[in-house]
């Protein structure tokens, strides 16, 4: 929905957006401080401040040591970071889609997409309600998320780990005193917890996922049991909502062989999936939205190098994304004999083209 807003809003491209309903259970919270450039891009920063997002000072962390320590964004430029509520934030993107004139096709299921001999693309689109269309473009840009959508031209997906989240919603009597995001490292994984807007906090667990069984509840509360901090701001909430329902997503981190095909280019996770531990997923999906709305408008302007410069970016970027992440895990050293641990200790992802 970013890049649509961005092809319209910066370049005046006709854009039409292929998407299925916007999903509730969704997880994707938090945006740091410097998020506030990218948001303010595509909507009205008074708008979001006002409808899905809780601010937060800084994060506590409990990771490498079992004594905590915070890091505050006071001193940061950018000001504090937020929390937000991530249906309402996607519904807050889809309503703005609405209001901007993009053409909407709510779709079951992912379009056929072929190419004529001209180079055009023609996506045959199934509705939801019944019906179908045929699309005609220039360029198709695949903002899909993790999975194989368009693989013909993107190649598959390839995982590099396994970790998946376990998360629980609640909804308490007042917004807690400490706002800031929590992140705990524990014996099987890591727990983060946010408090959201609308008196609601979330609480993830994330593994990897054959190291687990049995139902997504008993993973959840058993290994909850073993954390310090996650454990004690939890149980001193004052519940007056918990359906009890645990949600399960994919977490792993996972690339594509390729990003763009002459008129195709992939955006956010489409391109890579990061690992939740950096909190960077929505700011890096807006501002690849923001460039790569560019260089659609290049391309259909007769700049075939356009697509092919983001890509060589993209690239750049994914492999900075992999250092960092083996900086973070490696700060960690209590549990190294734990498979969880060890895995991240000992290998090595690389990300070869």
């Amino acid at each position: 929905m970013s890049t649509a807003l961005s092809i319209t809003k910066d370049f005046g491209l006709t854009t039409a957006l292929v998407s299925k309903f916007p999903k509730k259970d969704i997880i994707g919270e938090i945006l740091p401080p410097n998020a506030k450039m990218e948001v303010s891009h595509i909507l009205n920063w008074d708008t979001f401040l006002k409808s899905c997002c809780q601010v937060s000072p800084g994060v506590k962390v409990c990771w490498g040591s079992e004594t905590s320590h915070s890091v505050d964004y006071i001193f940061n430029a950018n000001g504090f970071g937020w929390h937000i509520d991530r249906s309402s934030f996607e519904e807050l993107l889809f309503n703005k889609l609405l209001n901007n004139n993009i053409d909407l096709y709510v779709t079951f299921g992912n379009p056929k997409v072929r190419r004529s001999s001209n180079g055009e693309f023609h996506s045959h689109v199934l509705g939801e309600l019944g019906g179908s269309h045929v699309l005609g473009s220039k360029v198709i840009v695949n903002a899909s998320g993790r999975g194989n959508f368009l693989s013909q031209y993107f190649g598959v997906q390839s995982r590099l780990d396994n970790l998946v989240a376990f998360s629980l919603k609640v909804k308490t009597d007042k917004t807690p005193e400490d706002v800031r995001l929590w992140i705990e490292a524990v014996k099987n994984g890591w727990f983060y917890s946010a408090i959201l807007p609308e008196k609601q906090s979330l609480f993830v667990f994330l593994t990897d996922r054959d190291l687990v069984d049995g139902n997504p509840s008993d993973i959840f509360w058993r290994h909850l049991d073993s954390s310090t901090i996650t454990n004690e701001r939890l149980r001193s909430l004052c519940l007056v909502e918990q359906n009890g329902v645990i949600g399960v997503h994919a977490a792993c981190t996972s690339h594509r062989l390729r990003s763009w095909e002459a008129g195709c280019i992939a955006v956010g996770d489409a391109i890579y999936t990061s690992d939740p531990l950096q909190g960077l997923g929505i700011t890096r999906a807006m501002r690849q939205a923001r460039l790569n709305s560019k260089a659609v408008y290049n391309y259909v302007n007769g700049d075939v190098n356009s697509i092919n410069e983001i890509w060589e970016a993209n690239k750049i970027e994914f492999q900075e994304y992999l250092k960092s992440y083996h900086v973070y895990y490696s700060r960690e050293r209590r549990w190294t004999e734990y498979p969880f641990w060890h895995r991240r200790h000992s290998s090595v992802l690389r990300y070869d083209i």
